[in-house]
């Protein structure tokens, strides 16, 4: 009867994460093993047991596989995702379909194998919704252990499963709202506010597509944008995307001083960056799924003003970093 029990209890997986049946070091890994042993040693004379179970209506299917003793844990970002196993595994979660693990290479030995299981982890993403995933983001390169396109492969999966878990489209509305009004009265009062009527135009006009965006995450994408972009104008800073408007940390100090002004006051802002350089050619895109644009001197940048610059921009992550963790560690211990 326990072994009934606990093989359907496997079977229709009554434990949400799943775990092994048997210990792994251990001398027997199926229930038909255990049945058979059970009988050798205390039930003379009866053969084969699992034939009377069967005639009684119980099938011994359970036995311990090789995939189900697999460690899923990560521990190198680096490495391991390059199997494609703990990628599908991933996928299974967020998905609900956990009939994918049967299909994969295990033990992935080879990089044929590993490529087809992140083909399967890839191709499921893409009928999860996250379209264009396995062309921006080849198989080939996870499993080569491309630290660029893991990184942005994965911000993906978050930005389709769990955007809306984190972000509250309602909340966020109502502080875009808030915001509009807050830089209105701004301008009001400094009539010299580089931010102008032509700026609240723009951003309506914004406003009204984006609330015409049917997917969920590109709508929550797009407000954070928008909330980046108010929140960051009332200093005279312009968002135009979410990437290299936030490369040279003065956007990410700016968000985290409008909310916490005492935690991070302006005066630790570093306003001069390579980003403001009066004769920086560089092509700022303003695409949300173009990558960072890697500015360079030209001939007209003076090469040591260039590196000043890039040396505030890392001090500005060093200060928004360490304020952070600041307040994550005010955060857990109260």
């Amino acid at each position: 009867m326990l072994i009934f029990f606990l093989d359907h209890a496997k079977s229709q997986r009554l434990i949400d994460h799943d775990p092994c049946l048997f210990n792994k070091e251990a001398e027997y890994k199926s229930s038909r093993d255990i049945l058979i042993t059970f009988a050798r040693e205390f039930l003379s004379g009866i053969g084969d047991v699992t034939k009377h179970l069967g005639y009684l209506g119980y099938t011994v299917t359970q036995k311990q596989t090789h995939l189900e003793e697999f460690d899923y844990a990560i521990k190198n970002l680096a490495v391991d995702l390059r199997c494609g196993v703990r990628l599908t595994r991933v996928v299974e979660m967020l998905t609900n379909n956990f009939s994918l693990s049967c299909k994969l290479r295990v033990p992935a030995v080879s990089r044929l194998q590993k490529i087809y299981n992140t083909d399967m982890a890839l191709a499921s993403l893409e009928a999860a919704g996250c379209t264009g995933v396995k062309d921006k983001f080849p198989s080939k390169d996870v499993v080569d252990g491309h630290r660029e396109q893991t990184l942005g492969l994965l911000w993906t999966i978050i930005f389709k499963f769990q955007i809306s878990v984190i972000v509250s489209e309602s909340r966020l509305l109502e502080e875009i709202s808030y915001l509009q009004r807050s830089l209105k009265v701004r301008m009001q009062l400094d009539k010299n506010h580089r931010i102008g009527t032509e700026f609240i135009a723009e951003t309506q006009e914004e406003m009204k597509k984006v609330s015409g965006l049917p997917d969920l995450t590109d709508r929550v994408l797009a407000l954070l944008k928008l909330w980046a972009l108010f929140t960051c104008a009332h200093y005279g800073v312009e968002v135009d995307n979410l990437t290299v408007s936030f490369s040279d940390g003065r956007a990410l100090c700016l968000l985290l001083h409008h909310y916490y002004p005492d935690l991070l006051p302006l005066e630790l802002v570093n306003w001069q960056t390579t980003q403001n350089l009066p004769t920086c050619d560089a092509n700022l895109d303003d695409s949300l799924d173009d990558s960072f644009t890697e500015q360079t001197y030209t001939d007209t940048v003076d090469k040591e003003e260039y590196n000043r610059r890039l040396a505030l921009e890392r001090e500005n992550f060093t200060v928004f970093l360490d304020k952070v963790v600041f307040l994550y560690i005010i955060f857990i211990v109260s």
